[in-house]
């Protein structure tokens, strides 16, 4: 009969969805995770774009239970000049994780008064090159344009302003 040495099982949360937890250099999946491993001293490493790396090296003989707070970071503006981004990152506009913007609504006004997300302007496409006025001066200020959909008409629209807008100097996305 050959004697297994005895496992400890670790159970590993964290207060983010879809990250990438590492056990000793080796992916492991997403939190939440319980893993059989040996008696000792473990690293783990979880991952998620957009927050800080979380380490820690665990002593399974101390600790069995590890919960990570992964932060998120607080960069600049590092999205490339038109493009199109998803709600996850005008999300973290929206909370403060980026640097200055102005988010603008391209429907019609009276689709904007019916509701838009909240801190945006109306500019109307139509009404675009009249109101160039009320966007900001600084030029580190990112403008991020929306509409109905990413393949609405506005959309692309809205890019062709922006672009322009970029010929003038100011960063623009959609």
């Amino acid at each position: 009969m050959v004697a297994t040495k005895p496992k400890v099982l670790l159970s590993i949360r964290s207060n983010v969805y879809n990250d990438r937890v590492y056990v000793d250099g080796e992916y492991k999946g997403s939190t939440g995770l319980d893993l059989w491993l040996a008696p000792g001293l473990h690293s783990v490493k979880i991952e998620k774009d957009g927050y800080n790396t979380y380490e820690e090296q665990i002593d399974l003989q101390k600790k069995s239970r590890l919960i990570a707070k992964l932060h998120r970071q607080k960069h600049q503006n590092n999205l490339p000049a038109n493009s199109i981004i998803g709600t996850d990152i005008l999300l973290e506009f929206i909370r403060g994780a980026h640097s200055e913007y102005v988010l603008i609504d391209a429907r019609e006004e009276s689709h904007y008064n019916e509701g838009h997300i909240p801190t945006a302007i109306s500019i109307p496409f139509s009404q675009f090159d009249s109101n160039t006025h009320r966007l900001p001066k600084d030029k580190n200020t990112v403008l991020i344009f929306y509409c109905w959909h990413e393949t609405c008409g506005l959309s692309t629209q809205s890019a062709q302003a922006a672009k322009q807008m970029v010929k003038n100097g100011l960063e623009c996305h959609g």
